[in-house]
């Protein structure tokens, strides 16, 4: 019997190291470059960009893990079946409930370790992140502006100079390029040189032309001196943290605070009973994927694959749609991640009857 589970168990990890190693780094990747725009704006050392990319990954473990495992028992049952392997062992005196001992000891591992990253890495990486982009925001804030590269000052405002000098907190700038995102006009300011002064959000160029444009009208204007106000933002003496970057014992010290029944209170205690919920989905997800992959009966890896992302991306749809009642106040939190999982279970159940009612799919 134990070298029946080693066995089994070496088939199931072998399939989602596979599957975690690509989904990993896949989705790190997209989800990297889509967000690491806003963060070169912050102009950070090629170290810190590196440290970005390896936040996010651990950001993303408790999803690409969950994601592995499933396609892992998945793909591993469904080569046995092809391979009579499953015959093999039922000819051998093994039987059924013996398939499931392997299974259940492979979930619970991947519970225990999703748990780990969901419930404590992921909200202290979210944190680590958040705080990484203040200490390079304020930074920003203190030294000059990097030569002969855009530079976003504000949301709607890109800056490039040849050269600045910054004394007494005033940028003094030379040769500049200001592109301004009005209301109802786009604006391109060509200037000798300029002023800002950050505490008073104040900008003054010297000698240069403006253009704008607003509904295909255009206009060009030159100026000796032209000045504006700036929207730039006071940066915080600290930083800020949503309930997703609260480690746990804070989350339960801020929903102390809040008033109950608000929206904000529905939306921290779906987070909190998150924490616990969200890892419980590995155990039934892990069960879904050994009967399907007895069930679907198919020689072609890349239509089970994507039949296993489709019940996948089903579940967390479902999943997700209970959360958002729960942080709406619809239902109580705790009692919306029971119930869905209640539902599941049953499902479950029902889906387990009839696979020992049809034993002999297996021999198919």
């Amino acid at each position: 019997m134990k070298t029946f589970i080693k066995y089994y168990l070496k088939e199931y990890f072998f399939y989602t190291f596979i599957f975690f190693a690509v989904f990993s780094v896949l989705i790190t990747l997209v989800q990297g470059i889509l967000k690491l725009q806003k963060f070169i704006e912050l102009a950070p050392s090629f170290h810190e960009i590196i440290h970005f990319f390896v936040l996010m990954y651990f950001e993303l473990v408790s999803f690409s893990l969950p994601l592995a495992g499933f396609m892992g028992i998945l793909f591993a049952i469904h080569r046995m079946k092809e391979d009579k392997e499953l015959l093999g062992f039922l000819s051998l005196g093994f039987s059924f409930s013996d398939l499931f001992k392997p299974l259940f000891l492979f979930a619970v591992i991947l519970w225990w370790i999703t748990f780990i990253f969901h419930f404590w890495v992921l909200p202290v990486s979210k944190k680590s992140l958040k705080i990484m982009k203040y200490e390079l925001l304020k930074k920003q804030m203190i030294r000059p502006f990097p030569a002969k590269t855009p530079v976003p000052i504000t949301s709607k405002d890109v800056l490039y100079l040849q050269k600045d000098q910054k004394k007494d907190g005033i940028h003094q700038l030379k040769k500049v390029f200001l592109y301004q995102q009005g209301r109802d006009k786009v604006y391109l300011f060509i200037a000798d040189s300029a002023k800002i002064d950050v505490n008073a959000r104040r900008i003054i160029l010297y000698r240069g032309w403006g253009f704008s444009s607003s509904n295909g009208v255009k206009e060009v204007f030159k100026f000796g001196e032209y000045g504006f106000f700036l929207p730039i933002q006071n940066l915080p003496s600290k930083p800020s943290f949503s309930r997703g970057e609260h480690t746990f014992s804070e989350l339960r010290q801020a929903i102390s605070k809040m008033k109950k029944g608000t929206k904000d209170y529905y939306s921290y205690l779906t987070e909190y009973w998150g924490r616990f919920f969200y890892p419980l989905s590995v155990l039934f997800l892990s069960i879904q994927a050994f009967f399907m992959g007895i069930k679907v009966r198919t020689s072609h890896r890349f239509a089970l694959f994507f039949s296993g992302i489709g019940v996948y991306l089903s579940f967390y749809i479902l999943f997700d749609t209970t959360a958002s009642f729960a942080k709406n106040g619809k239902f109580k939190p705790f009692l919306s991640f029971f119930s869905f999982y209640a539902v599941v279970l049953i499902f479950l159940i029902f889906e387990g009857i009839l696979f020992l009612k049809k034993k002999r799919e297996v021999f198919l």
